[in-house]
């Protein structure tokens, strides 16, 4: 496997330039993608979301998340335009949705949410959430299943308990009411698939026959290991139209996880000047990506973005006067839109803020 320092190459040739870069250009950041002072250049106005987490965003700028509802209840909950919308549950075994958690966890561009919930027996369950309507979608014949990711096509990823309800858990798609389970690199262990782009390539992790847990990437639907950097473990968490991977993966020795870029068979170190930990969290269409870095080891955390071979920390790029430390970036859409964890200078409160550029 190759390796190389920066992703500047790839980004000036076109490799992660998508067809659909009308988005982008509507929100500036095009500009920047090929700005040799894309730092300078980028800055970013910061809303504030009455959401718990937040673990996604489509092109519309819709956030999918969870927050407490009127029971107290954590509830599967979107925010757009000013409103965040309570997406329910599936009912306990009283009908009563109210008291059953649930959790969104990405959304597609025409609104089809997905994630989980607990259902009459109080297992988790991955569902859809589409206007009022939760539906289960059941699981690879054990208790619990999740929801990762959804594609424009409908088709949906994520993991599920087997059969055997030993523990030993699979990646799964779901697609028009048929579950296909993913399976293992070698047959044995467990596998979890986080994250579908428009073609159908899915990614995730999965246990290999030595024990080693490895990020993967389906090839004419088969998984194929994405390996690690020298460390016995790694993940993927995203994929881009152009099938440009995002995850973390450990260091020789493992104790240090660093965040990586997969694409064409080249595991590219993004962080690699760090002594801390890294993991890069999601990647849009263009090859923009985000994540959290925990910058020099000393446990102090921080969201960036990575673009033109260059990590920046996110809170560069917004105003200190707001009085917040962006501690983890969660997703990234098309037009440049930018989910993040952050804390308040002042109380240490934990708040949830979305970042849209503005140049």
């Amino acid at each position: 496997m190759t390796y190389k320092s920066s992703l500047y190459s790839e980004v000036r040739s076109g490799l992660f330039m998508p067809s659909r870069i009308a988005a982008i250009a509507c929100a500036g950041l095009l500009s920047v993608a090929v700005s040799n002072s894309a730092d300078a250049a980028l800055k970013f106005t910061v809303t504030t979301l009455p959401l718990d987490s937040a673990n996604g965003i489509n092109i519309p700028g819709v956030v999918v998340g969870t927050a407490l509802d009127a029971s107290g209840v954590e509830h599967a909950t979107k925010f757009y335009h000013n409103t965040a919308t309570d997406l329910g549950a599936l009912p306990d075994s009283t009908g009563n949705t109210a008291d059953n958690p649930s959790q969104a966890a990405a959304i597609n561009n025409s609104g089809l949410t997905v994630g989980l919930s607990a259902n009459a027996a109080f297992n988790l369950h991955a569902v859809t959430f589409s206007g009022s309507k939760v539906t289960d979608l059941g699981t690879l014949g054990g208790n619990n299943s999740s929801a990762a990711a959804v594609n424009e096509a409908g088709k949906i990823v994520g993991v599920s308990d087997t059969a055997a309800n030993d523990g030993t858990q699979h990646a799964f798609v779901w697609y028009k009411g048929h579950f296909t389970d993913l399976g293992t690199f070698s047959g044995t262990g467990s596998s979890q698939a986080t994250g579908i782009n428009a073609l159908g390539v899915i990614v995730g992790q999965s246990d290999t026959a030595t024990g080693e847990t490895h990020a993967f990437i389906t090839k004419q639907g088969k998984l194929t290991d994405i390996g690690t950097l020298g460390g016995t473990v790694s993940s993927a968490n995203g994929v881009n139209v152009l099938g440009a991977v995002v995850g973390f993966a450990f260091l020789p020795g493992d104790q240090v996880f660093h965040a990586f870029a997969y694409f064409n068979g080249h595991l590219i170190d993004i962080d690699a000047k760090d002594t801390g930990s890294s993991s890069a969290n999601a990647i849009n269409d263009l090859g923009i990506i985000v994540g959290q870095t925990n910058i020099g080891g000393n446990g102090n955390t921080s969201a960036f973005v990575y673009l033109l071979g260059k990590l920046m920390d996110l809170n560069t790029l917004i105003n200190p006067a707001l009085g917040l430390t962006l501690i983890n970036a969660t997703a990234i859409n098309d037009r440049g839109q930018i989910v993040c964890d952050a804390l308040v200078n002042s109380t240490g409160a934990f708040e949830i803020v979305l970042l849209t550029p503005s140049l």
